[in-house]
């Protein structure tokens, strides 16, 4: 008896797929906090230069302080949906390119995940200055 395959076991149901993947996803991660201190001109850094140690969140009396380190809900809105546009991108970018050697298409899945997740935390950053 064969178990129903789902939607996310069919994407990743190769070792490109899943190393594709993980490396945008920990890319991801790493370049958050610096993409941050850009969007918003914060101060936040990269991991190893500071973080968020020079985030201007730790000023006292600031009228406009970083938007995603102040409320946790909108960070995590923010690169959640940043996140999945990725993680999406990254899995149907794979599946296009499929037929292509294994290096290029662990290579393409990473720069369109990670080239998606820039945008859509952009925009996700925008969104979150005119709720402000």
């Amino acid at each position: 008896m064969e178990t129903p395959q789902t939607y996310l076991s069919l994407y990743l149901s190769s070792n490109e797929q899943r190393w594709s993947l993980f490396i945008t996803v920990v890319i991801a991660l790493i370049i958050l906090t610096p993409l941050c201190g850009l969007f918003f001109q914060c101060g936040c850094d990269w991991p190893g230069f500071g973080l968020d140690m020079r985030c201007n969140i730790h000023q006292a009396n600031l009228k406009s302080p970083c938007p995603w380190c102040t409320s946790l809900a909108r960070g995590l809105l923010s690169v959640g949906v940043a996140m999945v546009v990725a993680v999406v991108v990254a899995m149907v970018s794979i599946a296009y390119l499929a037929p292509r050697s294994q290096v290029v298409t662990i290579f393409a899945g990473i720069l369109f995940g990670v080239v998606s997740f820039i945008v859509a935390l952009g925009g996700a950053a925008m969104f979150t200055l005119l709720l402000i």
